[in-house]
């Protein structure tokens, strides 16, 4: 049986794009760590839930569960805030932009754990923590180091905060290259406001 790897979740709008964009290159512009590499913007999203690798045979159910959901939800605004390493320095992967007021989001996501755990899919075991992830380390690195990048973040490239409208819940089909991940959009539904 085919297998795919599937996530759910926002596409981000050109403007908050733009904005993710000149703040990497202006932290790669100051600093100079080998260690990270920087996402493609096209790849950058806001993830709901991650299903990993599935039979293809379950997208079908999985497309009609979302659906389904996006008519009962309106169009979400949240904040986008501060850069920083997740999910904590002790255990860092990469870089972030946290997410502020996503009380409504919280609710989405609630929403689709549930409903998918009913076609026999996992719930989500942690928290929901919505972030936008724009980097990952490369390697395992020195804590030292890790305590030079948590300095420089915040006091040298701050993060305009502003508004994110979050209108079009998709799922993706993410496909694993050596160069980096690809990811296609499989299906695409507007939220209530939107239609």
């Amino acid at each position: 049986m085919e297998r795919v790897r599937i996530f759910i979740a926002f596409s981000l709008p050109k403007q908050t794009l733009d904005a993710i964009e000149d703040l990497s290159k202006a932290f790669q512009k100051k600093f100079n760590y080998e260690y990270i590499r920087w996402i493609p913007t096209e790849n950058i999203h806001l993830t709901m839930k991650f299903l990993g690798e599935q039979n293809k045979n379950k997208v079908d159910s999985i497309t009609e569960t979302i659906g389904a959901i996006a008519t009962k939800f309106s169009v979400i605004n949240v904040k986008m805030t501060q850069m920083n390493i997740f999910p904590n320095i002790n255990r860092a992967r990469g870089l972030w932009i946290e997410i502020l007021d996503y009380g409504d989001l919280k609710h989405l996501a609630e929403s689709i754990d549930s409903h998918l755990a009913i076609n026999g899919f996992t719930k989500s075991k942690r928290p929901f923590h919505p972030h936008i992830t724009i980097a990952r380390f490369r390697s395992k690195v020195k804590r030292s180091e890790l305590g030079k990048l948590a300095q420089n973040i915040p006091s040298s490239i701050p993060v305009p905060v502003q508004s994110v409208v979050l209108k079009k819940l998709s799922i993706f089909e993410s496909e694993l290259h050596p160069s980096g991940a690809k990811h296609t959009v499989l299906s695409e539904y507007a939220l209530a406001d939107d239609v």
